[in-house]
């Protein structure tokens, strides 16, 4: 369904008339409905399925566009959402006490962590809202001074990126 209103949206122009063309095309066209339900299933709240089809595209993607497709990011960036929700749901459980959820709620952040890695590079400022992030959850493991380490380096990220503050 998703398929044929996408297909009507951007039909094949005459540039793409030769075979491999036609080919490319179809798998861009296969790959970005993928995306587009894996955020739909996102925003549904449907994790599981979410992750499913954002990997089918990624695979498309890379398989036929390499590394540096674009839509490679936007795969990166649906899979940070994911992993983002995931850990937000578990430490907002009301009897998240144990260790083991927190451990896997750090996880889920790390994961982010390495996704905007890899799309942004180590001193971009979503790098420091990981390590806000995880400094969080140690915080309320009253794992202090893991927690200090999170936000420190998270301030000498935002202040490289956004400069020091008169307070700062």
């Amino acid at each position: 369904e998703v398929l044929k209103i996408y297909e009507k949206l951007f039909p094949i122009d005459p540039v793409h008339e030769d075979k491999y063309a036609k080919l490319m095309h179809k798998n861009l066209r296969y790959g970005n409905v993928y995306l587009i339900l894996g955020n739909i299933y996102f925003f549904l709240k449907d994790y599981t399925k979410s992750e499913d089809y954002t990997k089918k595209s990624e695979e498309i993607f890379k398989d036929n566009f390499g590394i540096n497709c674009i839509q490679i990011i936007e795969c990166y960036y649906i899979y940070g959402k994911i992993k983002k929700a995931k850990a937000k749901e578990i430490i907002q459980k009301p009897n998240c006490k144990d260790d083991s959820s927190y451990l896997s709620a750090i996880q889920h952040f790390e994961d982010i962590f390495h996704i905007r890695n890899t799309i942004y590079g180590n001193t971009h400022y979503l790098i420091s809202c990981s390590h806000m992030e995880i400094g969080k959850v140690y915080k309320r493991m009253n794992k202090y001074s893991k927690a200090l380490e999170c936000f420190s380096k998270a301030k000498k990220i935002r202040e490289k990126t956004l400069g020091k503050t008169e307070k700062g």
